[in-house]
């Protein structure tokens, strides 16, 4: 099942709403610290612009870190494919 049905079929319009809602706030918050601007959206799709290759860099590491730390809604995470997946160093 691709994540958009998953997303329609699955979840609330809550839950789904809540989630919407954590990931473009972390995307928002973080480009005013890391010098980024957003030029347009579409659905959860977002065009970015940095002033520096390092800085969409530094971004892009610190969003993906700021992921793991969302209080996600309990109900994305019971289902398998938003289940958190931890790995350690090989």
């Amino acid at each position: 099942m691709q994540a958009v049905g998953l997303w329609k079929e699955t979840l609330t319009q809550d839950n789904m709403n809540a989630a919407v809602e954590l990931h473009h706030g972390l995307v928002r918050k973080l480009l005013v610290q890391h010098n980024g601007y957003e030029s347009a959206t579409e659905g959860d799709a977002f065009i970015l612009a940095f002033h520096t290759p390092s800085h969409a860099l530094h971004w892009a590491q610190a969003f993906q870190q700021g992921l793991l730390h969302l209080a996600w809604p309990e109900q994305l995470l019971q289902l398998d494919a938003g289940a958190p997946v931890w790995a350690a160093p090989g």
